[in-house]
């Protein structure tokens, strides 16, 4: 829109101002025959001359005085050529717009079809049906991308770039980033994998090998204990199994680690952590 005002203005300018320039050229000027001039203030006269113009930029008719000016009449051309030009660009824009959210939507739909397939084949339960479906929603967003083949072109500083903008929002609530420099945090969160837990599903179990530590980025997870009873609720920033970094033997989860909501978390080895 402000390109389009920029053409619009400079065009405007270039209508008033190219007549009079050419002294040969000064009679029947349109703001003479609005008698725009000399009777109205400068202002008045920029306003009527960017309608004018406007209105051929965009194809939209012409005003009730014509112009009968030669050298206005060819500055109009241009402004038609350049109005016309200007609006394929945008047009041609918003349609590569629409393709390119179509085509993703397209492969969204495609893959979801062979996921339905897969679940008919299978004959799997109603529930673990309804539970495939609503992560797969979850984890492409309605919008299907190789993402492997797109960070793959990327180079190493853009990847490392690119990740930490990605985690940047379980790097502001977990503590233990807070007190590493920018580059450890890069190297821990190019090692993290993002898993998605739906609701009810294990985190991990009493008397599971603690080789792993989690952090929340989004959602909730419940705590119990050996007698299945709920403590306690973890949510975004919050860690799980951060006691097996500074242990030197096996070490092993003493509670039951539940979500209860659609829940996305960062993992990384422990041993990536010493």
């Amino acid at each position: 829109m402000l390109s389009s005002s920029f053409f619009v203005h400079m065009l405007s300018c270039l209508f008033y101002l190219v007549p009079i320039m050419n002294h040969d050229a000064q009679h029947n000027l349109w703001v003479l025959e609005t008698k725009l001039q000399p009777n109205c203030s400068m202002g008045m006269v920029y306003f009527g001359v960017f309608s004018l113009v406007q209105s051929h930029f965009w194809g939209l008719g012409e005003t009730s005085v014509r112009v009968k000016n030669h050298m206005e009449e060819f500055v109009l051309t241009i402004v038609m050529i350049v109005g016309r030009i200007w609006s394929l660009i945008i047009i041609a824009t918003m349609l590569r717009g629409f393709t390119i959210s179509s085509l993703s939507e397209s492969k969204y739909e495609q893959y979801l079809l062979q996921l339905r397939t897969f679940i008919c084949h299978k004959n799997l339960p109603k529930e673990m049906e309804e539970r495939l479906l609503e992560f797969y929603e979850y984890k492409y967003q309605r919008e299907f991308f190789n993402e492997k083949a797109i960070i793959s072109a990327l180079s190493h500083y853009l990847k490392e770039e690119l990740n930490l903008f990605k985690a940047k929002s379980v790097i502001s609530k977990v503590h233990l980033f807070k007190c590493f420099p920018r580059s450890m945090i890069a190297e821990i969160i190019s090692k993290c994998k993002i898993l998605v837990f739906m609701n009810n599903d294990f985190v991990t179990k009493r008397g599971d090998l603690m080789d792993h530590v989690y952090f929340i980025s989004t959602g909730t997870v419940a705590v119990f204990n050996e007698d299945r009873c709920e403590m306690i609720h973890l949510t975004d920033g919050d860690e799980i199994g951060i006691r097996s970094v500074t242990s030197f033997y096996d070490v092993y989860f003493t509670y039951t680690y539940v979500s209860i909501e659609t829940t996305e978390m960062y993992t990384i080895p422990t041993k990536d952590l010493r």
